[in-house]
């Protein structure tokens, strides 16, 4: 096998420090937006609704959820169970988020929802205009989620 030139000895090892360099400030220069944020499991029950319309929708300006146009308090009596089924994961919660909803939204939402105890829950997403069109969601578990400072937020139950 015959030796690699100096030159190209040289321009090899100035590509593998430049690919060095790339990767130091790829991990060391992320800002705090690209944060996880929260952090779902998804389980294998999925809900059906007929009418989006009737489902919770959180407004991240006021930090209530909405109904019918209406805030509204608790949210423990819009609670749903898993019908009894063999992957059966107890109670749950589905709700909407504003459109168009960013992490953050997400995020805050997802906080007002360990706020009142609900760990299980499925987000339609959908825009505002099919509201009320006929969908379906899958169920997650919450398993943290940051708060405002930055704190992560294990999810524990008193609803589910």
């Amino acid at each position: 096998m015959k030796r690699f030139t100096k030159r190209t000895r040289i321009v090899l090892g100035v590509v593998l420090v430049m690919a060095l360099a790339v990767d130091v400030w790829w991990f060391t220069n992320r800002s705090a937006d690209e944060t996880q944020q929260f952090s779902l499991i998804t389980t294998s029950t999925t809900f059906k609704f007929s009418d989006a319309g009737e489902l919770p929708q959180y407004d991240p300006v006021t930090g209530k959820w909405i109904l019918d146009g209406k805030p509204i308090g608790a949210l423990e009596s819009l609670v749903r169970h898993s019908d009894g089924r063999p992957d059966g994961i107890g109670k749950f919660i589905v709700v909407r988020v504003a459109e168009p909803a960013s992490v953050d939204d997400v995020r805050k939402a997802l906080n007002s929802l360990i706020d009142q105890g609900i760990c299980q829950a499925g987000i339609w997403d959908q825009p505002s205009h099919d509201k009320t069109s006929e969908g379906e969601v899958i169920i997650f578990k919450i398993d943290w989620v940051l708060d405002d400072p930055g704190e992560k937020r294990l999810c524990h139950s008193d609803v589910n």
